[in-house]
């Protein structure tokens, strides 16, 4: 059997007006088109049977991606089902669902932003993705917003995100994860106490400098063996540190130099160049620029330690 591309037209997201007022994780899994079943399916390349690998697609032969044979089908219904009491709350609400390469993705907003400063507000979002392929997880996170620049934020520690293979263990780890999303309030607590300590932590423009340069691995002594490529990601985070109005409250402040990195990569060439919205949010959440956010939080928290 030959399969079939999942076609990329159908990896859209939908309006998100469709889902105002829905409560459950079946009534948005049939408006958005991802109530289909998901089976494994003999794979083959030149009419040659590949034992080890295998196909899987929708009940409507659509192909989603290539697993193991040891790859286990968790459909939607049941791997989304842990969002349901979140759902069922007065805090949280949906606001989209979609297709994306192998992930079907629900996305959820709290409706109570944090304020950071005065008319600075973060928003906070949970996005859980189910993947159909062995190479990568299905999980869930909490993910965030500072509304005034768009800058995404991402917590880096085992309180904020699980992640789960489609492997014979994935029930045990999915029951962990419906406590571990339940948490929300606790995350943006966390979040916002967290920043309060990097707007605490005393910063100048030396500070920020060893600070761009340890997270690029910049050494400051060889810097004619380090590639243009980083040396101009130097150049544009530094000239955003120095330019940016949305940062001028923040000045003499580890926040400020966190705020310019994740400036860089929440609004980098390659995002501000792609027309695609869906490849723009899934770099900013589950691909690159998200681990550079990752690593950015984890380092402006060692500093506030220092």
């Amino acid at each position: 059997m030959v399969l079939k591309q999942f076609i990329k037209k159908e990896s859209i997201m939908k309006n998100s007006n469709l889902f105002f007022g829905l409560t459950s994780v079946s009534d948005i899994l049939t408006v958005s088109g991802l109530d289909f079943k998901a089976s494994k399916t003999p794979l083959y390349s030149k009419e040659l049977l590949h034992s080890d690998l295998q196909g899987i697609t929708t009940n409507d032969n659509r192909f989603l991606g290539i697993a193991g044979k040891n790859y286990t089908c968790v459909q939607n219904n049941e791997f989304f089902d842990f969002l349901n009491p979140l759902l069922n709350s007065k805090d949280i609400i949906i606001e989209n669902a979609y297709q994306y390469k192998s992930k079907s993705i629900l996305k959820l907003r709290t409706k109570e932003k944090t304020a950071i400063n005065v008319n600075d507000l973060v928003q906070h979002y949970i996005y859980a993705s189910n993947d159909f392929s062995g190479k990568n997880s299905s999980e869930g996170m909490f993910y965030s917003i500072r509304l005034a620049c768009t800058n995404g934020m991402k917590k880096s520690n085992k309180e904020c995100s699980f992640s789960i293979k489609h492997f014979n263990t994935y029930q045990e780890k999915l029951r962990q994860a419906i406590e571990l999303m339940s948490n929300f309030q606790l995350y943006a607590e966390t979040l916002k106490n967290d920043i309060s300590k990097m707007q605490e932590t005393k910063f100048n423009n030396d500070d920020f400098l060893a600070m761009v340069n340890s997270f690029l691995s910049i050494d400051s002594d060889k810097e004619n063996l380090v590639s243009s490529n980083i040396l101009n990601k130097r150049k544009a985070i530094v000239e955003l540190y120095n330019t940016k109005e949305d940062l001028k409250a923040y000045n003499n402040t580890l926040f400020k130099g966190y705020s310019a990195i994740t400036d860089y990569y929440s609004n980098n060439a390659t995002i501000r160049n792609s027309s695609d919205n869906l490849i723009k949010e899934n770099a900013l959440v589950f691909e690159n620029s998200a681990n550079q956010l990752q690593k950015a939080y984890s380092f402006a928290m060692e500093l506030t330690s220092n």
